[in-house]
């Protein structure tokens, strides 16, 4: 009985689609981490580099306004 209690998912309250979880899934293989974990190191991923490129589209206006003064 315990066996299958382990076996038993706990629902996270989200839906992915169907190539999200095959992603996933590859990295989990490739990783050896939990789906949660993966999900959290990616949005850290992709926020550091949404942040950067926010950060390059400032420095790019802020050249250009120097420019035109």
């Amino acid at each position: 009985m315990n066996n299958r209690q382990n076996k038993i998912r706990i629902s996270r309250g989200y839906r992915l689609k169907r190539t999200t979880h095959d992603l996933l899934k590859n990295l989990q293989l490739i990783t050896g981490e939990d789906c949660d974990t993966i999900i959290e190191d990616s949005c850290r991923m992709y926020y550091s580099h949404y942040i950067q490129k926010l950060d390059e589209i400032k420095s790019i206006k802020k050249r250009i306004n120097k420019h035109d003064n």
